[in-house]
């Protein structure tokens, strides 16, 4: 998980409401946002955390929720100054727009992770594309994974099956 602006003033999580920054943050309602304050309270403490999560920025035109996805816009646009979201997909924005965004890791972050899971249908209407998309898939993610700033797997986690709650 890491925090990203336009050209940085941002350091770590508590200059973003040291600096009066707007951050872009997932709705109350997605569970991510539930994992991103149990991470930020841990990181920098409760009352460094409230600080941060009052800075958020308002939804925009054209959004009835926020999630990851709307972040890059929300940056670009000017709607918010920084984002909280996974080290990887601001890896990828900062490859791809490297004038607009930047990438700054939050000590500490690496502790706090997601799983990545692949889900198999139960009955797929064309079981030959699904095991040739699985070969493809499986031989190719160990390799290419990390590097595009994806969690590294080991062995034992590769290809092994997920417990559900």
């Amino acid at each position: 998980m890491s925090a990203k602006a336009t050209r940085t003033e941002f350091h770590d999580l508590t200059d973003v409401a040291r600096t009066g920054a707007r951050i872009a943050l997932p709705d109350a309602e997605a569970r991510s946002r539930a994992r991103y304050r149990i991470a930020v309270d841990e990181l920098i403490g409760k009352a460094a955390a409230e600080a941060l999560f009052a800075a958020e920025a308002p939804h925009f035109p054209g959004r009835l929720g926020i999630v990851h996805r709307d972040f890059p816009e929300m940056v670009a646009r000017g709607y918010a100054d920084v984002a909280l979201t996974q080290y990887h997909l601001i890896s990828y924005w900062t490859r791809l727009f490297p004038n607009h965004f930047e990438l700054v890791p939050i000590s500490g972050a690496e502790r706090f992770f997601i799983k990545i899971a692949f889900a198999r249908t139960v009955d797929p209407l064309r079981p030959r594309a699904l095991k040739a998309f699985e070969e493809f898939f499986f031989g190719r993610a160990r390799d290419v994974y990390p590097r595009y700033d994806l969690a590294r797997m080991n062995d034992a986690e590769f290809a092994a099956t997920l417990e559900l709650d």
